[in-house]
């Protein structure tokens, strides 16, 4: 896609219709081609964090109302910053920093800091313990999670977006397992390979302790699929202080890669 006074003509109407994340899927399409690259990537960050929060309830109605209607003001200020910008007139430093100062973490009470690390302390004690049990007699497995794993996110309009892959390790008979495999990251507009210290299957639960190479580490649950399509769903919690992406809880949908002889 070429960056034309049409595209972003195109644009600004999308925004009119309420259509914010076609917006930011057709602006990140030419942030090579714009001075704007890194503002287009912090507003691309700050909804897909709004996302989370309507998605999870931890916003209330009007605070999302006042969050949607910013984002779509900066992104009207972006898109006639960009029509100077093909006019010839220098990168607008100031709406630069606005927009990434807008994207940076509001502070919680400090009780809100340390919940969760005890939280995740008490869980990676539960996969310690339950996870290396040994393998009963009778080589029963809680589920076996051995395979290619496709990796999803789901926007607040339900709409599967693949954003990964993993590979699951796990030896039969035993409930332990290992996760590897990359996402992808829109903050830094790549993927980003990560990895499992610790994961178990313990009562009908699948948890894991995850770390990347941006040094994000955290724990994500989820439950052993009660259907035959294999999918499960995880929410995942980083530690505080192993944040790098403004993004510390999430929701990632996993589904089974088939082989050629299965789809068949």
């Amino acid at each position: 896609m070429q960056l034309t006074k049409d595209y972003l003509d195109e644009c600004e109407r999308l925004i009119g219709q309420s259509k914010t994340p076609e917006v930011l899927q057709r602006l990140l399409a030419v942030k090579q081609e714009t001075g704007y690259k890194n503002v287009i990537l912090s507003l691309s960050s700050r909804w897909k964090l709004l996302d989370r929060e309507t998605m999870t309830g931890t916003a209330s109605t009007d605070e999302r109302k006042r969050a949607y209607s910013r984002i779509n003001s900066s992104l009207l200020q972006l898109i006639d910053a960009m029509r100077r910008e093909l006019n010839g007139e220098k990168v607008d430093k100031h709406l630069l920093q606005e927009a990434q100062a807008a994207a940076r973490p509001s502070y919680h009470p400090i009780w809100q800091t340390y919940l969760p690390i005890l939280l995740t302390a008490i869980g990676v004690w539960t996969i310690s313990y339950f996870a290396y049990r040994p393998a009963a007699a009778d080589c029963v497995q809680d589920y076996d999670l051995a395979g290619q794993w496709e990796i999803a996110y789901r926007d607040t309009a339900q709409q599967k977006i693949k954003i990964g892959t993993a590979k699951i390790h796990q030896k039969a008979c035993q409930n332990s397992f290992q996760v590897s495999g990359e996402v992808y990251s829109s903050i830094r507009d790549r993927n980003v390979d990560f990895s499992s210290r610790i994961g178990g299957l313990n009562d009908g639960e699948i948890i894991f302790v995850y770390e990347n190479f941006d040094s994000e580490m955290g724990i994500c649950r989820g439950v052993i699929p009660a259907d035959n399509s294999g999918k499960f769903m995880v929410s995942c919690v980083d530690l505080i202080g192993r944040d790098r992406n403004n993004e510390a809880e999430l929701e990632l949908w996993f589904s089974p890669v088939l082989s050629p002889e299965t789809q068949d």
